[in-house]
């Protein structure tokens, strides 16, 4: 009967945090999640039963008995990181905010133990307060990690994961150094146990305090690219006043000459000088003003957007095709469809440039319906498509350091008109479906480009 409470009290140490530790890392894993969580309850399940192998072996002293059970907290640890393909940096955080309440719990429990069964209380009795402080505080912990897993998966740039686990790590670390070998057979002090949960409250409250920062780095980082995306808007709009100022003041003075053109011609023409007027006509038709804008759809804010890209494209011979049709009132913002047709054909031109100028191309559509709109953006790219975060990808112009802000905007206004976007990327064809439900143009104006936080 002992060798079930031995087993009891190692099993304890881990199994309980095994769903805490991977529902942060669910867009991250190898496998899927139920498929995780069975491996490590299994490996879980017959490190304990060695423990109890251990308890009755020569070997065992209070040294080993520790040893052994923080080596299992270790191994859940590795097959963590082994068993996680992306964001090995959040894996540290979340084991790191997980230890303290692991550690807490086992001391919590020794120091209960040892007020109901004196100074030396056996297994059993630890083992039962254990599982019964661990089935009054799941509850809470359950609430309090899906917390943090929400939090966790809105945090997509990968340079803060990479700095963010050390905090956590610390107070972990800190947390094992503290836990004396003897204490499950010794006892407990007031003042260990206080210190314990000081370092498990420091933990959460460190936990929330980066939540709120990086938070507040994300969206600066959305409001910053929202803020490109409209100073873009306007100098495109600059860009067509002034052709549209250069086109009048051309057409103001082709119809000051108009007289003097009118005058000549009918001079040739009462002199019989009819080959000279043809010639004449000629020259004057080569030299009258042109429309320097390029019309592609009704929509305004988009016929400038996609009149910008086509002199761009012109710079990096990259063939365009574009078939857009958006009136002039679409039910959705000029700022939103400046965001979504902006960053599309940004990642679309910086993608297609990086070919051979023979493979290049992008082709745009839009289709607009009674309560709906369609857009698809299509484009070939070198296939160096790499993950970054729950939201988007890591940014070929940032060396892939770092997750670009196009497609997280794009997703934030399909999400804010309550419609579906798809990414296919393969065969060196990047396809970017978007399907957007229209809103009154007030409604669209008064909702928020970006919101990170929920």
């Amino acid at each position: 009967m002992h060798e079930f409470w031995y087993f009891l009290t190692c099993l304890l140490d881990t199994v309980p945090f095994l769903y805490f530790l991977y529902q942060p890392l669910k867009g991250h894993l190898r496998l899927p999640f139920p498929a995780t969580l069975i491996i490590n309850y299994a490996v879980m399940l017959v490190g304990s039963l060695g423990f109890v192998a251990l308890h009755a072996s020569p070997y065992y002293t209070a040294n080993t008995m520790l040893s052994y059970r923080l080596s299992l907290v270790v191994l859940m640890l590795v097959l963590a990181i082994l068993l996680t393909k992306t964001h090995r940096a959040k894996t540290l955080f979340v084991f790191s905010l997980i230890f303290p309440f692991i550690a807490g719990l086992m001391i919590l429990s020794a120091y209960i133990a040892q007020f109901i069964k004196g100074d030396s209380p056996t297994y059993m009795v630890s083992s039962l307060i254990r599982a019964a402080l661990t089935a009054v505080m799941y509850p809470l912990f359950l609430w309090l990690w899906k917390e943090i897993g929400r939090r966790a998966g809105k945090i997509t740039e990968p340079t803060l994961w990479r700095y963010m686990w050390v905090i956590p790590s610390s107070v972990a670390l800190s947390e094992a150094l503290l836990i004396d070998n003897t204490y499950e057979l010794d006892g407990v002090t007031l003042d260990e146990l206080l210190a314990r949960i000081a370092l498990w409250i420091g933990s959460v409250a460190t936990c929330w305090l980066i939540f709120y920062l990086a938070d507040k780095f994300e969206q600066r980082i959305h409001l910053q690219d929202a803020k490109e995306r409209n100073d873009l808007l306007l100098s495109l709009q600059a860009e067509q006043y002034q052709k549209l100022a250069d086109s009048i003041e051309e057409t103001r003075a082709a119809r000051h000459d108009l007289r003097h053109h009118l005058n000549a011609m009918k001079a040739m023409s009462n002199g019989g000088e009819y080959a000279r007027l043809d010639k004449y006509l000629n020259d004057l038709i080569d030299h009258l003003p042109r429309n320097r804008q390029i019309t592609v759809c009704e929509n305004y804010t988009a016929n400038i957007i996609l009149d910008h890209f086509i002199n761009r494209a012109k710079d990096f011979e990259v063939p365009l095709r574009f078939n857009f049709h958006l009136s002039h009132e679409p039910g959705i913002s000029d700022a939103d469809l400046c965001v979504l047709i902006g960053n599309a054909l940004e990642n679309a031109m910086e993608a297609t440039v990086q070919l051979p100028a023979e493979q290049r191309f992008i082709s745009a559509r839009a289709l607009e319906e009674e309560d709906r709109i369609y857009m698809t953006f299509d484009n070939s790219f070198g296939g160096a498509l790499k993950a970054g975060g729950d939201n988007g990808y890591l940014s070929h112009k940032r060396r892939f350091a770092t997750a670009g802000v196009g497609i997280p905007s794009i997703r934030a206004i399909v999400k804010k008109y309550d419609g579906d976007m798809r990414i296919d990327a393969e065969d060196g064809m990047f396809k970017l479906s978007i399907l957007l439900m229209k809103k009154s143009v007030e409604n669209a104006t008064q909702d928020p480009i970006v919101s990170t936080a929920e």
